[in-house]
């Protein structure tokens, strides 16, 4: 997994956002963080900071499974 830069949140969609730290799409961001996609959805729209730190916080985690493994 190779991790990027991200670009400001207004010009991105939060699967996008996903993509560019490195998943694989929103839904896997929901598998890792046992959120439902539309609960995602909604703190990336109204909680930005907390749609950030999840995303961060389900990166830390992959990478410990693949540390793992």
């Amino acid at each position: 997994m190779q991790l990027h830069r991200m670009p400001e949140r207004s010009q991105m969609k939060p699967s996008e956002k996903c993509k560019a730290a490195g998943l694989k799409s929103l839904a896997e961001l929901s598998e890792i963080s046992g959120e439902s996609v539309q609960t995602l959805n909604n703190w990336f729209k109204h909680k930005p900071r907390l749609f950030d730190l999840v995303l961060r916080g389900s990166i830390v985690k992959r990478l410990e499974q693949l540390a793992d493994n």
